[in-house]
């Protein structure tokens, strides 16, 4: 598994009945910024939105965001997943 020692994965959660009326994308912006300048550009980071929906049945649904060249405005899904 060593394919893991060279990326860093960021992870927002939000639970609730408006997790996604409430997640804004900086929330996963502005550590990908950070951890890049401290990383030196020398690691792949990957964002990653987990929305969690606990009514009646478990719901996950995990968005993995890219921002092309580090430029907010060029914001792309993905993938997308939803489990239970």
């Amino acid at each position: 598994m060593s394919f893991f020692l060279n990326e860093i994965i960021i992870f927002e959660a939000k639970q609730g009945a408006k997790a996604r009326e409430n997640f804004v994308l900086l929330q996963l912006y502005y550590p990908l910024i950070y951890l890049n300048n401290i990383t030196k550009n020398q690691k792949k980071i990957r964002t990653i939105f987990i929305d969690i929906e606990t009514n009646k049945s478990d719901k996950y649904r995990l968005t993995e965001f890219c921002f092309h060249e580090l430029n907010f405005d060029s914001v792309e899904v993905l993938m997308s997943w939803v489990y239970g």
